[in-house]
């Protein structure tokens, strides 16, 4: 099984050779893009009634709790603090969303 590769601009912003993608980067690339599809669907969610912004917020912080405690614990100290911070990044944005709504209509 080959390794996935990306494409990198060359000189002139045309495509150059391929470069394997580590490990790391597809696995993050997986995250970020896991999140950004969550994030959307949550919008539509919200866009067509299906859920309240507040519904999804306090699941959010709901998940936020959950992770401090994973914290406190020494569960993935490092990992569990910066996903606190994408869930708290989350949660504003739908608050956020929220209020253009409210300020729309």
């Amino acid at each position: 099984m080959t390794e996935p590769a990306i494409r990198a601009l060359g000189a002139n912003n045309g495509l150059a050779g391929t470069q394997p993608v580590s490990e790391t980067t597809k696995h993050l690339a997986y995250a970020e893009a896991s999140l950004m599809l969550l994030e959307g669907l949550l919008h539509l969610f919200v866009a067509r009634g299906l859920l309240t912004t507040d519904e999804i917020i306090r699941t959010v912080e709901s998940v936020i709790a959950t992770k401090q405690q994973m914290i406190r614990e020494g569960e993935h100290p490092e990992i569990s603090l910066v996903a606190n911070g994408v869930l708290s990044t989350l949660a504003n944005s739908l608050a956020a969303l929220d209020s253009a709504t409210l300020s729309v209509g």
